[in-house]
Order: C-alpha cells, then structure tokens, then sequence
C-alpha cells in the first residue's frame, strides 16, 4: 500500500545505512528520474531515488557534497563491497 512504512523493504534498500558523502560535486544536468554529476572528472548518472534528501547537491547547478545510498555507491564503484 503506497505511504506505509515497510521496515523489511527499508532494510533491502540499505536505508539503515549512513549516507555515503561524496565531496566537490558538481551537478551537471538533471532528468525527472536523476542527476549527471561531476565526480573526480568523470561524469556519472545517480538515480534520484538513491540520493538523500539531505544532500547537498540535489538538482542542476548544485555543488558540494553529495549524499547517496551505499548500494548505489558500491554499484558506481565509489565505494569498496
């Protein structure tokens, strides 16, 4: 049911994690779906479902730090398995 807490789907999304911080970003472009950001260089796609709401970098233009889900930063190859 849309708006109910799931404590199980929660767990799987790795919600119980901290956010994953990533530093000098730059925020390249953004979709309804996800952001292009500069990361070391690189350009990289986040997925807006797995960027926390309290990141700093949130839509085109923004800079800072970044705040994502470990998954998505293990699946990028940011963060070690």
């Amino acid at each position: 049911m849309p708006g109910t807490w799931d404590p199980e789907f929660t767990a799987l999304r790795g919600y119980h994690e901290e956010p994953f911080d990533i530093l000098d970003v730059f925020c390249r472009h953004e979709t309804e779906k996800a952001i292009l950001c500069t990361v070391d260089g690189e350009d990289v796609w986040f997925p807006l479902s797995q960027v926390w709401r309290e990141s700093f970098v949130q839509g085109m233009g923004d800079e800072g730090v970044l705040s994502i889900s470990p998954w998505i930063a293990r699946q990028k190859g940011l963060m070690e398995e």
